[in-house]
């Protein structure tokens, strides 16, 4: 269908290793060295170069080293790569319910080169500069040169690429991640490489930038307003809750839906025998999130699951002679935004007995 639009350029097919001609197929993840589009007349792209995550509730913030990020793209360049875009190279912030996903929170910082206030991260974004920088020497020879591997042993690879006129650009890397590694390049000279390394160098002889020596500044950042004099000002919404524990709602579905991201669930029980109610089991089933369980305006305990998949509260309570009033608090915590039928997919109790 793509194709059939005759838009007069190439379209490109990321993560899709059968995609059809003339489509080009590219590489999203952390690393893509090893990547070979499907077609060896199609560049090797690198779409989506992951240099940190998702922010996810309750989780340690994501981070990815200046290292390994340096190590990634160098690779990457080494086996013949043309292109390398940063997912993210700027951070953000996601407002309302347009985070990146379940669980995930409204941060879009990504460990990115440059956070989601603008700032930049340091080592990363001048570490990063300096790489591009080193790989931009070779700029001419890389796309218009002759290429060559060598196997020196112990994970060691130097690639070489060599122009018509003589001129020359290499990579010297170490893929073992324990060991350090020491090479004799005859009259190219000597060169020590760090594990989970690459060396870049001009000329084949002159060392200009390996990836896991960081001399960039390294920064702490301190966040504070433009205006010292500024404050934070709050507005809340008031909720009755008094009232919705006592099984009286007091807003009705729509104006629920349209502000929040959470929906109360009310019922009531009558018992006029409590011998055998002293010890009964409440049992809902809920399409996720998460579930919070009141019985008679006394909390009764929450559950939630752990990748937004549906599940059955299940707890033992106490009811009491006459009427139990039985609510429930539904939360979203973020919604899928990506996949087949995703916007139809359903959360909250969605339907069935309370039991």
């Amino acid at each position: 269908m793509a194709v059939a639009q005759n838009i007069g350029v190439p379209w490109i097919m990321c993560q899709q290793h059968d995609a059809p001609q003339p489509t080009i197929n590219t590489c999203n993840g952390y690393y893509c060295g090893n990547f070979q589009p499907n077609n060896p007349k199609s560049p090797k792209m690198f779409t989506e170069n992951w240099i940190g995550w998702f922010q996810k509730w309750g989780e340690r913030v994501p981070h990815r080293s200046a290292e390994d990020s340096a190590f990634s793209i160098a690779r990457f360049f080494q086996n013949g790569g043309v292109l390398n875009n940063y997912y993210m190279y700027h951070g953000g912030t996601n407002f309302g319910r347009t985070a990146g996903g379940l669980y995930i929170t409204t941060s879009y910082d990504y460990d990115a080169p440059l956070d989601e206030y603008g700032n930049l991260n340091q080592p990363k974004w001048g570490y990063l500069k300096q790489l591009h920088a080193a790989i931009k020497l070779g700029e001419n020879i890389l796309t218009n040169a002759t290429r060559s591997d060598k196997d020196l042993g112990n994970a060691v690879t130097l690639t070489a690429y060599t122009s018509d006129g003589g001129a020359r650009f290499c990579f010297l890397s170490n893929t073992n991640s324990n060991a350090d590694a020491s090479v004799d390049l005859k009259h190219d000279g000597k060169y020590s490489i760090p594990a989970w390394s690459v060396t870049i160098l001009d000329g084949c002889n002159k060392e200009v930038f390996n990836t896991a020596k960081v001399n960039s500044q390294t920064s702490i950042m301190v966040k504070k307003s433009d205006d010292p004099s500024a404050k934070l000002t709050w507005a809340w919404a008031p909720e009755r809750k008094k009232d919705t524990l006592s099984g009286k709602g007091n807003l009705d579905t729509n104006q629920l839906l349209k502000q929040n991201d959470y929906l109360w669930y009310m019922t009531n029980i009558d018992i006029n025998d409590t011998s055998i109610w002293s010890n009964a089991t409440l049992r809902v089933d809920t399409m996720g999130h998460t579930l919070h369980a009141y019985v008679n305006r006394r909390y009764a305990g929450y559950k939630f699951s752990q990748w937004g998949s549906k599940f059955t509260y299940e707890k033992q309570v106490s009811l009491k002679q006459g009427t139990n009033i039985i609510a429930f608090l539904s939360a979203t915590q973020g919604l899928p935004n990506y996949g087949t039928g995703f916007d139809k997919i359903k959360t909250g109790i969605a339907g069935g007995l309370v039991q």
